[in-house]
């Protein structure tokens, strides 16, 4: 099993921690033009780039279950904490992405041009975060994890709704951005504000479950 805390070391930033998880595709298309707004265009395409490649490890996961050929593991509590934390920390990750001065190194202050290089590290972090979130669930799912199976697999849903969330918001900008900036390079008054923020929860039903769970453990 390979979670996101086992490579993490005490005391690691956001930025290091992200860095061990961020996408890193053998090359990087530069943006399509650098006309009005294109910091939006290409930020909306290095992320629907990077989500869509991992479109196979997302319906792999969907349909993984634990068969008689399952690894098992050899400390199934360690295992299911690890995964507990991990699940966590890498949907805490969004926060720093999402830090206004860290939006404005990307895509400029006011009436200045944004950096392309930031903009595609940005998307390629949101999309680590979304692998990641695929890997622990895959882990889980995967795994005889014993006495701890079906809280290991309510970990493992726990990771359904931001994974979801994740493809809405790329989906989102994605068509979003594409409408604005068009209308701003007509000058035209864009109909909608260019809104960019992500939020990442958990299902209350699936929390409840989890905590159901860990309650019966104790017992």
């Amino acid at each position: 099993m390979g979670f996101f805390t086992r490579r993490a070391k005490p005391g690691n930033t956001a930025a290091s921690m992200l860095e061990q998880i961020t996408i890193k595709p053998a090359t990087i298309a530069p943006p399509a033009d650098h006309e009005q707004g294109w910091e939006y265009l290409y930020f909306a395409s290095e992320l629907k780039t990077n989500i869509d490649g991992l479109a196979p490890d997302y319906e792999a996961m969907l349909v993984t279950s634990l068969s008689r050929n399952s690894p098992k593991s050899p400390n199934p509590f360690v295992d299911v904490r690890d995964a507990m934390t991990t699940v966590g920390t890498t949907v805490g990750l969004i926060d720093y992405i999402f830090q206004a001065a860290n939006l404005e190194k990307g895509f400029g202050k006011p009436g200045e041009p944004g950096d392309e290089a930031h903009l595609s590290l940005m998307a390629r972090e949101i999309a680590g975060i979304y692998a990641n979130l695929l890997n622990v669930a895959m882990d889980l799912k995967s795994t005889n994890l014993g006495s701890f199976q079906k809280v290991g697999n309510d970990v493992a849903a726990s990771c359904l709704q931001p994974l979801q969330e994740i493809r809405a918001f790329s989906d989102t900008v994605g068509s979003s951005f594409e409408k604005v900036v068009a209308e701003l390079r007509q000058g035209i008054a864009p109909s909608e504000p260019l809104v960019l923020t992500l939020t990442l929860t958990m299902d209350e039903a699936v929390s409840q479950r989890l905590m159901s769970d860990l309650e019966l453990l104790k017992k």
